[in-house]
């Protein structure tokens, strides 16, 4: 009767197994829906810009106004947002470029391993940009950075965007390596006689 009861709690502990911790889970699902959520603010922000600068064009070519806020609002907060937010949820649905003329000859062993390295290289990328977006946003902050033209706004605060959207990214990038390690697992531990 022991041996059974080891057997189950060895069960429970491997990484691919579908009684992975309850924790890990969640935290996976909250970095899916705070990625998902980014991409739709993305999003948003391209039609916020369209809006922008659609208006201001109207504006110009009909009745000779110019909005000076177009310039700063659109390059300083718009442009982050719709650049770098989308990033994480693009992660996760797997919609970034891909080359597979280079790993196309590769057993799937191979590719997987590929597929490892390159968003281990990335994760290690990402941070470190994440890392100096947070610097630059925190010294944009205390220096009360504004527009070039439209002195009065403020654009400190999109500098937390970029970092966030980052941070985000970066967070989607480990739990891309956590689920493609988990399912290694589990199709290794599926697989009858496979080994390592």
């Amino acid at each position: 009767m022991q041996p059974d009861i080891r057997a189950q709690q060895m069960e429970h502990t491997r990484p691919g197994s579908d009684q992975s911790p309850r924790l890990i889970r969640g935290v996976l699902r909250w970095v899916r829906v705070i990625s998902t959520a980014l991409g739709w603010f993305g999003v948003a922000g391209a039609l916020v810009m369209v809006l922008f600068i659609v208006v201001d064009v109207i504006a110009r070519n009909l009745f000779g106004l110019s909005f000076l806020l177009t310039i700063d609002f659109t390059t300083y907060w718009l442009m982050p947002v719709v650049a770098l937010c989308p990033l994480a949820a693009a992660q996760f649905r797997g919609e970034h470029i891909s080359v597979s003329a280079l790993t196309a000859r590769l057993g799937a062993r191979g590719r997987r391993a590929v597929r490892r390295s390159v968003l281990c290289l990335m994760l290690i990328v990402v941070v470190l940009l994440g890392w100096s977006a947070w610097d630059i946003a925190i010294d944009k902050m205390r220096a009360g950075e504004s527009g070039l033209s439209a002195t009065w706004l403020p654009i400190w605060p999109a500098r937390f965007v970029v970092a966030a959207a980052l941070t985000a990214w970066a967070l989607s990038l480990f739990a891309c390596i956590f689920e493609a390690d988990a399912d290694e697992a589990s199709t290794h531990a599926a697989t009858p006689g496979a080994t390592s």
